[in-house]
């Protein structure tokens, strides 16, 4: 397809245990006038209504901790850990599709405070269902929050995140920044069979080219461990006005 030098802007959100990847991507390929920007951040804006059910979401999986009949180890739902996988995502409003890996060090102080470093690399697979080879995204990430653990059962998280994405294309390199405010829990609903949900408000860094700068995106995920250590597990993300879905598969090391 001709080149064009008409920008399009769109965001890929990526949650890795609620990882985000934001990219921008200048249209080379996409001709004039395909997608107007203000109307994929006009679409279906509820913020509100959806960080209702997404609590109620995380109360749930508490609630079902609570239940009797489930024994834990105290150790399996720390957030000391090593974790590396594989994802593959797609979003519908701008008809991307994209896959990669990523690789986490999550580590737990004693105190309660929380530090989570991850490197995610991938590349888009394929543009208004076109394939293309030669679109590289890469992200770094940091997370400082604090956790509870109210039973060995479930636990709690709270904290706020940066992450820095660039973009590699053959007509040059972008980069740009989220900030995210983000809370959730982990729930074990049998001796080594862990839920988790989280949920995130996300701010974009630089938002001059948009109507809205803001967004909101939900994640629920299942988790087996195999042993004290070693554990594997998927989830599924939902960026909600982006209309972003994000399938991941990751192995885990606790220590």
């Amino acid at each position: 397809m001709q080149k064009n030098s008409t920008f399009l802007t769109f965001k890929v959100h990526l949650s890795y245990f609620q990882l985000r990847l934001v990219v921008l991507i200048r249209a080379y390929v996409i001709p004039t006038g395909a997608v107007e920007l203000k109307d994929v951040f006009k679409h279906g804006n509820h913020k509100e209504s959806v960080m209702l059910k997404a609590g109620g979401c995380i109360i749930g999986l508490m609630a079902l901790a609570a239940a009797p009949g489930v024994y834990a180890d105290e150790n399996l739902l720390n957030w000391s850990y090593i974790r590396a996988g594989g994802f593959v995502q797609k979003v519908d409003v701008v008809d991307i599709e994209a896959s990669g890996f990523g690789i986490e060090w999550s580590h737990e102080f004693t105190s309660g405070f929380l530090m989570q470093i991850s490197y995610l690399d991938g590349e888009v697979d394929e543009v208004f269902d076109m394939d293309v080879d030669d679109i590289d995204i890469s992200q770094k990430s940091i997370f400082i929050g604090a956790v509870s653990a109210p039973s060995v059962k479930y636990r709690m998280l709270a904290g706020i995140g940066y992450d820095r994405e660039t973009l590699d294309t053959p007509v040059g390199k972008v980069e740009s920044g989220v900030y995210r405010l983000t809370t959730g829990g982990r729930v074990l609903v049998a001796p080594r069979f862990e839920l988790n949900a989280t949920g995130s408000l996300i701010w974009l860094e630089d938002a001059s080219d948009t109507d809205d700068s803001s967004d909101f995106s939900l994640g629920v995920g299942a988790r087996f461990h195999f042993t004290n250590h070693l554990s594997l597990g998927a989830s599924f993300s939902r960026v909600f006005d982006l209309e972003s879905d994000v399938i991941q598969a990751s192995l885990s090391w606790q220590y």
